[in-house]
């Protein structure tokens, strides 16, 4: 699955200067996933000349997405999605658990997206991921996306409650996650986090809008994502760090302005 991942800066060559050229570059692109502080129309352009889903979490100057949200996106703050690679290209997303289970009946899946099994009587589908967005930063001031630590905790007390209680349902039915099958035992139970911020000590700043979170790491420590996609730390601030290993064994990508990742 090849993923466009962008955010704090619309880049002019994916919005007023888009071009043949640009368009053949990414038309093997399956999705896009936006890590905040970008104009909504920004969004709805590459939703509409990619075709292909787009999900977004916001950043700490996404306020107007209140009024003007990007139309033909998908929010996936304090949510968990289900990626699969659609057989003609881009990608089928899908909710968790029973939910998606039972979306899985009621949109009555084409073969190629699940296939019987003869030798084990199994459905098999194409390989998943499981992507978990917080978006937001630091709260420095009075703006509608910003969190204190303990605020930014208790949202991802939440999600995490979420991600368990349906990771069970999705891993025997549906999952091939990062890395292949993943098996009873294996320690991840998300492949992508996505946030606006980063993580305390892994890529933020000393200042207090650009401090990360700690509860980030102690989130990756328990359910050992493959990556951690973030954007708000610019290059242009001198300190940048574009990628860390995270001692739970994610890839943290500080993704600003635009990056492609195949996994």
């Amino acid at each position: 699955m090849k993923i466009l991942v962008i955010a704090d800066e619309e880049l002019n060559e994916l919005w007023q200067g888009w071009n043949n050229a640009e368009a053949e570059k990414l038309k093997d692109i399956n999705l896009i996933l936006s890590a905040g502080d970008l104009h909504p129309h920004y969004l709805e352009f590459l939703v509409t000349m990619l075709n292909v889903p787009l999900l977004y979490v916001r950043g700490n100057h996404d306020s107007c997405y209140d009024d003007d949200p990007p139309e033909g996106c998908i929010d996936i703050d304090d949510r968990i999605l289900e990626i699969e690679e659609a057989p003609s290209g881009g990608a089928i997303v899908r909710r968790p658990g029973l939910i998606g289970l039972w979306d899985d009946i009621m949109h009555k899946l084409d073969p190629h997206v699940r296939i019987e099994d003869k030798n084990f009587g199994l459905l098999k589908r194409p390989r998943r991921i499981r992507i978990a967005g917080l978006g937001g930063s630091m709260r420095y001031g009075n703006g509608s996306d910003m969190y204190t630590e303990a605020e930014m905790k208790s949202r991802v007390r939440k999600l995490k409650y979420y991600i368990l209680q349906t990771q069970a349902v999705s891993k025997k039915n549906a999952a091939c996650y990062v890395g292949g099958t993943l098996k009873k035992d294996d320690k991840r139970k998300l492949d992508i986090l996505l946030t606006h911020a980063p993580s305390k000590g892994c890529g933020d700043m000393d200042d207090l809008p650009h401090r990360g979170f700690s509860c980030f790491n102690d989130l990756m420590n328990e359910l050992h994502p493959a990556y951690h996609i973030y954007g708000h730390v610019h290059k242009a601030y001198g300190r940048y760090e574009f990628e860390l290993d995270h001692p739970s064994g994610a890839k943290q990508i500080n993704v600003a302005p635009m990056y492609i990742l195949e996994i």
